[in-house]
């Protein structure tokens, strides 16, 4: 199915041209060229911790990041990756909704144009290294081994949840590594057990800072389980990992929304925001799209802690950024609108036929999700990946999940 022309989606419409505006009063132009920092580009590519990995270099598009290597683009126009980024938001509905219901006010203030700027070219680069990844295994090896050593030489304090997701992500991309390069041949329920605890992660996070409504809206997806067909690894050069949900592209436009929303509990939101709205991503196949997804995570998570400050609080303190850009009230708007969409896409899951891994998932979802929780919290303890108060500050954020999963709205 085509996407949705821009002009059909008034809300969508409207924040591309607020932040094309946004972007000329920051150059001095009224209209026309927005061009590609290419200086920028290089610095945020260092802040990533990528910038010295020679494959990479080689790769990148020499007009658009100083320093790299690879082919000039055909377009070094920051207006046509906008159009780029806006298109997969166009073709989500609970996006167009919520830009409706809460327009990008501050996109007309002109204080934050630098910001905007820097925010764009941020999504620019990480959308330019995720694809680079996505087609190349060898370079997908590389690029992670760069950010995770970047992301081990640096000493700064991680809350519970940061730790976590960064444990069980770097494990997925070993994995990746693993079965892309043919050192193991793919489980046919590849996923099935690693891709909740990612969402369990985030679920348990917004349940213990009291952010019910998103809490709940995680769940469904993390109980519509990866195994509705067998995973598998494309047989062309790119040799992409590709996981099969029920519903694969309602369960992609919740996920986006849902997440999305989750990042808004950061004082450096948005950043974490580009890494979902990169066209690499947030445009992917269904099947391609958490394989996408978590490359562009590890490099955020890099970019975030290596910018945080020693002794600075996580989550609350700007790292990135040069302003908090929290707001409750679109957070909480937010989480209600995921939640009322999950409770329907449950009720869907559940009367979708299908084979018996992938569905009936929601008259056992309580016993599901404590075996998730156990599951997940004896990981943690194996592998010793948070401190004694960190654990104690997960349980009661995981006590909280599983409260939101005891009690879930009905789905008839």
């Amino acid at each position: 199915m085509r996407p949705p022309a821009l002009h059909t989606q008034p809300s969508v419409h409207s924040a591309l041209r607020s932040t094309t505006a946004a972007l000329h009063r920051h150059v001095g132009a009224s209209s026309g060229l927005v061009p590609v920092d290419a200086e920028l580009s290089s610095t945020l590519l260092e802040a990533l911790g990528v910038s010295e990995c020679p494959v990479l270099l080689d790769t990148l598009p020499s007009n658009l990041v100083a320093g790299a290597r690879g082919p000039s683009s055909s377009s070094a126009d920051l207006r046509r990756f906008l159009v780029s980024v806006a298109r997969p938001v166009a073709s989500n509905a609970l996006l167009t909704q919520m830009l409706h219901a809460e327009p990008l006010r501050i996109l007309g203030d002109a204080a934050d144009d630098a910001e905007i700027h820097r925010l764009v070219h941020h999504c620019l680069v990480l959308d330019l290294i995720t694809a680079a990844c996505a087609r190349d295994p060898r370079l997908g090896q590389a690029v992670f081994a760069a950010a995770r050593g970047a992301l081990e030489a640096t000493d700064v304090r991680q809350a519970w949840f940061e730790r976590a997701k960064t444990v069980t992500i770097e494990k997925s991309l070993e994995l990746f590594d693993d079965h892309r390069l043919g050192r193991q041949r793919i489980p046919a329920l590849f996923g099935r057990i690693g891709l909740p605890f990612n969402i369990l992660e985030a679920v348990a996070q917004d349940a213990s800072i009291g952010r019910l409504p998103n809490a709940w809206a995680g769940v469904p997806l993390m109980l519509a389980r990866p195994g509705h067909a067998p995973a598998s690894v494309s047989d062309d050069a790119a040799r992409a990992v590709r996981v099969h949900m029920p519903l694969p592209a309602e369960w992609q436009r919740l996920y986006l929304s849902w997440n999305l929303a989750f990042t808004t509990s950061w004082a450096d939101g948005p950043y974490f925001a580009a890494s979902l709205l990169a066209p690499s991503v947030a445009g992917a196949p269904p099947e391609e799209f958490v394989f996408r997804r978590a490359y562009a995570l590890h490099l955020q998570i890099t970019a975030q802690m290596r910018a945080r400050r020693a002794g600075a609080a996580p989550i609350a303190t700007l790292s990135q950024g040069t302003r908090d850009w929290r707001d409750a009230a679109v957070s909480d708007a937010w989480g209600e609108l995921n939640a009322a969409a999950a409770t329907a896409f449950a009720r869907k899951v559940d009367a979708t036929a299908g084979p018996p891994a992938a569905r009936r998932l929601w008259p056992k979802r309580g016993e599901a999700l404590g075996e998730l929780v156990g599951d997940f919290t004896g990981r943690l303890n194996r592998r010793r990946a948070v401190s004694v108060a960190a654990a104690a500050s997960a349980a009661s954020g995981l006590a909280a999940a599983a409260a939101v999963g005891g009690n879930l709205p009905p789905l008839v």
